[in-house]
């Protein structure tokens, strides 16, 4: 549902499950239940960062149910959560979420999370290139992430919005 534009039904229809749930009539939540909820937020127009951020919260801790349905997150929640960040231009969200991911959610990073992160950076006003490059940087010091081809290019992004076309054509030089 929140892929065809529809986020307050596939956002009910996540509500629904957590009620039935508590009431033993539905069925258990899940993190994949949680992810598209959070998918939905991020694919909302305005971003639902918010909303995000409190299902994340409630589902760590039960919802309604407590212990018995907490929820654990995994990269794709976090990465439909850096999404929320991204679209919403809010790096500094986006920097912190990625800081916090391995201590307070237990959860390494991958190419596509520091990509979004690093389009975060590109998106903000105003476009924040050298935090996208250190990030950049940072992904590829990194012998268990490989960097794809998004990566730079959202950097190399980065570095045009600012007008720094030297470090631009520098990092499509290491590209190749």
């Amino acid at each position: 549902l929140g892929r065809s534009g529809e986020t307050d039904a596939a956002l009910s229809l996540y509500e629904s499950v957590w009620v039935g749930y508590a009431n033993r009539s539905g069925l258990k939540p899940t993190t994949r239940l949680m992810n598209a909820a959070i998918d939905a937020c991020a694919r909302a127009r305005p971003t639902r960062t918010d909303t995000a951020l409190r299902i994340l919260g409630e589902a760590m801790e039960g919802g309604v149910v407590g212990d018995a349905a907490r929820l654990r997150p995994n990269v794709y929640t976090l990465g439909s959560l850096m999404s929320c960040y991204a679209r919403s231009r809010d790096a500094d969200g986006a920097l912190k979420l990625l800081r916090e991911m391995d201590d307070r959610y237990g959860v390494r990073f991958n190419h596509v999370v520091y990509a979004t992160a690093i389009s975060a950076c590109e998106r903000s006003q105003p476009p924040k290139a050298d935090v996208a490059l250190k990030l950049l940087q940072e992904a590829t010091s990194d012998p268990q992430i490989e960097m794809g081809v998004v990566g730079y290019n959202t950097a190399i992004s980065a570095l045009a919005r600012v007008g720094d076309w030297q470090r631009a054509v520098q990092l499509l030089d290491e590209m190749e």
